[in-house]
Parts: C-alpha cells; structure tokens; sequence
C-alpha cells in the first residue's frame, strides 16, 4: 500500500521584503534630507565661505551695523607709534609705559596698545557709522571700489572681521572683491569686542591676545 506523501509547502520568508522595503524607505528619507538641505543650506555655503589665510599682505575691511569700512591697519599703527620712538636698551621701561598710556583719535577708529605674550598689540576701535552700506555698495563709484582699486589683486588679500550686525555689508563687499579678483577670507568678531594686531610674526596679523 502506497503511503500518500505529504506534500511539502515552503512558507516565503519576509525578511528579503523587509529588507527592500527598509532600502526604499531609507532612500526616500536620503532624497528628502538632500533636498531639504540643497533647498535650505546652499545659500548659506555659498555667503559664509571658510576662514582661510593667505601668504599675501592683506588689506583689512571691517563690516559693523550694516557697514563696511576698509581699514589701514598699517598705517593706523604706524602713526600711533611716530611719537613714541624708537627705544633704546636703557628707556625701554619708560617707553613701555608710555606705549601702555598712549591713545589715537585717528580718522576711523581709536588705537591703543597692550603687551602681549609674545609682541606688542594694538587695540583698534573704529568708530560708528562709519564705512558703507550694503546699498551704498553697490554704486559703481563707491569708496569700497575706490580702496580696491588702489591695490594689485596679484599682491594683496581682503580679509574681513566681521561683527554680527555686519553680515549683509560683508556679503556685498565680498562679492565686489571676488569680482574684482581679490582672494578673501573672514573672522567672525563678537559684538563690542575690539580689533587686535599683533607686531611680530612677519606683519602686523589679526591677534585673539
């Protein structure tokens, strides 16, 4: 007698499914993220560049209360120091001290000076209402234009200290300088705090001293 054999039924396993649907979900949330973020976040990529540094002398553009204002740190500080002198071994105490008191009222911002770890500082304050708007920039004769006009592309660098009710100044006056085929960076400045330059270190160069 012939036993009926049972015939054999092979349940389908859900673990492939659940693994395509988990691979489609998961691509639909990566093509949602990657939207949101190039619909989102690309203009902050492309206004708030890297701070980067150059080996090119640079010249300063100071962006405040929706202003910029281009800064000759050079010859700020070198007028500062005119009356002071050079000093020689045996006044060096007094003409520290005399470093230490002296204060510039110069034509866009105060200087002062401290010691720091390793060099002189110079502390700059420029003045409000100073510099251009972003509206102002954008006239083709404006003073911003006039400055980098003034200067070689090849041989100097525009490195701006930004504050931060100086954001849209520093997007205008960043684009002119790209146009003009100036390299730029950026420091970001908390509001109230002054500009320090330190004297060593082969120029005078932003300091956090």
């Amino acid at each position: 007698m012939r036993r009926n054999r049972r015939s054999t039924f092979n349940e389908p396993s859900l673990v492939p499914l659940a693994d395509m649907l988990a691979n489609t979900v998961g691509v639909m949330v990566f093509i949602f993220i990657f939207t949101v973020i190039t619909a989102g976040g690309a203009s902050m990529l492309k206004t708030l560049p890297l701070e980067r540094s150059s080996d090119l002398k640079f010249v300063t553009v100071v962006c405040s209360g929706d202003r910029a204002l281009p800064l000759d740190q050079v010859a700020l500080i070198d007028e500062f120091m005119r009356p002071l002198g050079r000093p020689t071994p045996e006044s060096l105490g007094q003409w520290l001290d005399q470093f230490l008191e002296h204060r510039l009222a110069g034509e866009n911002a105060d200087v002062s000076g401290e010691i720091g770890s390793s060099s002189l500082v110079f502390k700059i304050k420029p003045y409000l209402n100073r510099g251009e708007t972003a509206a102002a920039l954008k006239r083709s004769g404006s003073r911003f234009r006039t400055f980098l006009g003034g200067f070689d592309p090849k041989e100097r660098f525009v490195h701006f200290l930004v504050y931060p009710d100086g954001l849209r100044a520093f997007k205008e006056a960043r684009s002119i300088a790209l146009e003009n085929r100036f390299a730029t960076g950026w420091m970001p400045l908390p509001a109230d705090e002054l500009i320090r330059f330190g004297s060593g270190g082969g120029g005078r160069t932003p300091t956090t001293e």
